[in-house]
């Protein structure tokens, strides 16, 4: 979907909850959705240009990391409430 020819980019072995395999970094850019209100649509609440990101051939989305991706932002997830917060850490 990005345009991305996946195992054109940088190879490198990664560490996951699955444990090790290969990940082709790419940079791209990410933008952070807010969600639709009743007065607007949905907008970008937030960009990161031009970001290295890890892409894992046998995974259907982006594994966004916690040192490369997270570490800009505070994560709250209120899991009883079903509410999910990411903002940016300044």
């Amino acid at each position: 979907m990005l345009g991305h020819k996946l195992k054109a980019g940088t190879v490198r072995l990664i560490g996951t909850g699955n444990g090790t395999t290969h990940a082709y970094a790419h940079t791209t850019r990410i933008d952070v959705l807010a969600p639709p209100s009743r007065s607007s649509r949905e907008r970008i609440a937030f960009t990161i240009p031009d970001t290295l990101i890890d892409f894992l051939p046998r995974l259907g989305c982006v594994l966004l990391g916690a040192r490369s991706f997270l570490s800009s932002f505070i994560l709250t997830v209120d899991y009883p409430e079903q509410v999910f917060r990411i903002r940016q850490w300044t």
